[in-house]
């Protein structure tokens, strides 16, 4: 197929991607689509791309979804021809792909069709992708790909670009790496975070330390080749980094230093690609996390960071609801624990620091050994008491742990969350940009006066309601400083920048720091125009501009300011 036939943004997101991009490592395969988010307007397109780590025979895009227009056959090519961009490379890439506007499955008004959800936002699948081994088998990605999708009419947010690999909007940073950071924390061992200093460092060399927590959007898909590994299974995962507080079970300690931080970042959230990680039961979860559940597994409720399902905790870190039915016996709300919820636990408001733990009652759990909750809850099947096995009160979890500090009248109570998106070898284009910066702006707005809390499930929901207990949340993105070499503040650095300079308005006048400070980040765009990428110059053209306009500001300029001093 022809490259007339790709959109302007998918060309300009290609020719972003290097050439000599960062390997998968060994024993995994990943894909990604290219943007990873599109308007449904049937013009702005995406490829698929799928990495191997080992020779394979082929891939194939499987199953078309009638969501789409896909003019390509089912085989993705490596021959460095139509779509792909290296011959040999062991990137399998598929023509382009655009919304089918003649679908016959309307798309949702709200993001999973949940009217708490973002408005005009969706996720859709495409397909299955097939890998075709070297020896005739076949093996197919856990996890499909998938592809955001904005609708046609929602505004372009605006971005401002801070460095040559950092872009922001109102409730989003972009950050470009070649070593997809996010992914590979998720699918390391255990409680691995990977090296997020390569995200975290750059981020506090231009932004302000303003963030309790960090939460990592991945926008591509690693998998491990051993099909039953448990991080092949990960939505999500958080790291505490900073424990300034006592009695749940963690103990204290201080990493600000390592990942940038002057001693403001509490933790680091990864969310998974598309559905499996936008989701309001997965980021949620992994926010609990910094607090709970780091109970002793003596206690008998729970380990690993999550209360058995088996309890009456009602997390979504585990557990569920029971219903008290006055005669001995519980019913239990699947409504309300692991897999959705309305409002945190009493546990997890203690642990948090929001309550005392004076209404927090008795913790049960019954034996593993009968009925598992799922099929309970399918037949509305009681839990008796000759079922229950243990039983913990606060006191209990006092003996072992002490006294939650800081008390609620002096627990932080005021939350920043930096939402990131992590990009691989390329910045987000202003479609994906929108996307994400709803996202984040979502996830932290209030809920109408009137309205009911929300549930937050398999969603993405304000999350003011769900907390409570006097709680604050923002994701605005803190631009107290501007660009160097932005000495007229609108976001560019620029000729008119030089002028500010010459006049002396700069935070130093006529300082030679500013001026380099204003050579080298000239041309850092601001504000684009919708559909427009932001772009910084190679150094090489930036050096034959500022020289250009240095001679020209030496015969032109200079007498001007002269005067002016006078």
């Amino acid at each position: 197929m022809s490259t007339k036939s790709i959109s302007l943004a998918t060309l300009l997101v290609l020719a972003q991607v290097s050439i000599s991009v960062a390997a998968l490592p060994l024993n995994s395969r990943g894909w990604q689509t290219v943007p990873n988010v599109i308007r449904t307007d049937g013009i702005e397109s995406f490829v698929v791309e799928v990495e191997t780590s080992s020779p394979v025979a082929g891939v194939t895009l499987d199953g078309f979804s009638l969501e789409f227009n896909f003019s390509g056959g089912p085989a993705l090519r490596d021959d460095g021809l139509g779509s792909d961009r290296v011959a040999s490379d062991s990137i399998y890439t598929s023509e382009p792909i655009t919304y089918n506007t003649n679908s016959p499955f309307p798309l949702f008004p709200n993001f999973r069709n949940d009217p708490n959800s973002p408005a005009g936002l969706n996720i859709q699948s495409m397909g299955t992708l097939t890998i075709q081994e070297l020896d005739a088998s076949e093996t197919t990605f856990l996890a499909g790909p998938e592809i955001g999708l904005l609708r046609s009419d929602i505004p372009t947010t605006q971005v401002q670009s801070l460095s040559p690999d950092i872009a922001v909007s109102s409730n989003l940073i972009n950050i470009r790496t070649s070593e997809r950071n996010t992914q590979l924390g998720l699918r390391g061992p255990g409680g691995d975070l990977g090296d997020l200093t390569q995200i975290t460092q750059p981020i506090y060399d231009v932004l302000p330390d303003a963030f309790d927590m960090l939460m990592l959007f991945s926008t591509n898909k690693i998998e491990n080749d051993n099909r039953v590994a448990s991080s092949n299974f990960f939505a999500g995962k958080h790291g505490s980094i900073l424990v300034d507080y006592s009695g749940t079970g963690l103990a204290q300690r201080d990493n600000t230093a390592l990942y940038g931080s002057a001693g403001k970042l509490l933790g680091i959230s990864h969310l998974d690609t598309m559905k499996r990680g936008i989701s309001g039961r997965v980021i949620t979860h992994e926010i609990l996390h910094q607090w709970s559940m780091h109970l002793d597994p003596s206690l008998g409720i729970g380990s690993c960071c999550h209360p058995s399902n088996w309890s009456n905790v009602g997390s979504l870190l585990g557990g569920f609801e029971w219903i008290d039915n006055g005669d001995g016996t519980y019913t239990i709300n699947s409504g309300e624990g692991v897999n959705e919820a309305t409002n945190i636990s009493e546990l997890d408001a203690y642990m948090m620091g929001l309550t005392d733990g004076s209404n927090l009652g008795t913790i049960l759990t019954y034996d593993q050994s009968s009925t598992p909750p799922g099929t309970k809850i399918l037949n509305n099947e009681p839990i008796t008491q000759a079922e229950i096995v243990t039983t913990v009160t606060l006191e209990d979890i006092q003996a072992i742990h002490g006294v939650r500090t800081p008390t609620p009248d002096v627990a932080q109570k005021d939350f920043s969350l930096g939402f990131v998106a992590e990009s691989h070898e390329r910045m987000l284009t202003p479609t994906e940009m929108t996307f994400y910066n709803i996202l984040a702006e979502h996830y932290t707005s209030e809920v109408p006066v009137g309205e009911p809390d929300p549930k937050v499930g398999e969603n993405w929901v304000p999350i003011t309601r769900f907390f409570g207990h006097g709680t604050t949340w923002s994701s605005a993105i803190p631009l107290t400083t501007t660009i160097p070499g932005d000495y007229n503040g609108d976001g560019n650095v620029d000729g008119n920048d030089f002028l500010a300079w010459q006049r002396g308005e700069s935070p130093n006048p006529l300082s030679a720091l500013d001026l380099t400070d204003w050579e080298v980040n000239f041309g850092t765009s601001g504000v684009p125009s919708p559909g427009q990428t932001l772009s910084v110059p190679e150094p090489t053209s930036l050096l034959l501009f500022a020289t250009a306009i240095l001679a020209f500001s030496a015969n032109a300029i200079r007498p001007a300011r002269s005067t002016t001093c006078l």
